[in-house]
């Protein structure tokens, strides 16, 4: 059988995450309703139309945040045609995003990043799976608590300790 959500995401027809749409993380998200209390949440992966950063935003008061922190990539800034290009931040103020400009790229091996997640009490995205073995090293090692949603072929893959 034929995923034709997966199939609209590809061709930019879905205004949906292309991994976790809002049924998944609605459904994941609410089993750890209590465990979120009044945690500071960083999601390093991920900008405010994230359907990680709208469940949130919804929550943020019924499980009265601490905080929340988007951070996100941009590919652009290692190019020679946007020089100035660097990464995205935003924090919920309650009423809305508050967006940012990062000094490195947004990627979550940055130092800026790690600094977000050191900072965080929970780390909650999902990544991208191609660096899963870069990614969760990284993130037991500065993050407090990391909780992260992905297809469960995931389960598979070798995690590499990143010495440095």
């Amino acid at each position: 059988m034929v995923n034709t959500s997966m199939l609209r995401a590809r061709r930019g027809e879905s205004t949906d995450e292309w991994y976790t749409t809002w049924p998944v993380v609605d459904r994941e998200l609410s089993r750890h309703m209590d465990g979120l209390r009044g945690m500071r949440v960083y999601c390093n992966c991920d900008g405010p139309e994230s359907m990680f950063a709208q469940w949130f935003a919804m929550h943020y008061t019924q499980l009265g945040l601490a905080g929340l922190r988007l951070s996100r990539f941009n590919p652009a800034s290692h190019t020679l045609f946007d020089p100035d290009a660097s990464g995205d931040t935003w924090e919920w103020d309650g009423a809305g995003w508050v967006h940012a400009r990062l000094h490195g790229d947004g990627s979550f091996d940055s130092v800026e990043c790690l600094r977000f997640a050191a900072q965080a009490d929970v780390v909650c995205t999902n990544p991208p799976f191609s660096l899963l073995g870069q990614y969760l090293p990284l993130m037991v090692e500065h993050a407090r608590h990391v909780l992260v949603l992905g297809n469960m072929n995931a389960v598979k893959y070798r995690v590499c300790k990143i010495s440095g």
